[in-house]
């Protein structure tokens, strides 16, 4: 619960989730490119949903 709660103020300060949990979206991005290199995400798609979340976090993908 107390997770919870702590995402939703960091979501009110601006922060997206994804740097609320990673403390950056550039740290989350660097995880990112090692699971992905450890066969943990799909090397495939796993691109494509960062290129996603990359929008979102600037704004892009939220229609601003």
């Amino acid at each position: 619960m107390r997770a919870r709660v702590q995402r939703l103020e960091h979501a009110r300060q601006g922060q997206s989730a994804v740097a609320a949990d990673f403390g950056s979206f550039a740290q989350f991005e660097a995880w990112a490119g090692l699971a992905i290199g450890d066969g943990l995400l799909d090397q495939r798609d796993f691109p494509v949903v960062i290129t996603c979340l990359r929008r979102w976090e600037s704004g892009e993908g939220r229609g601003t």
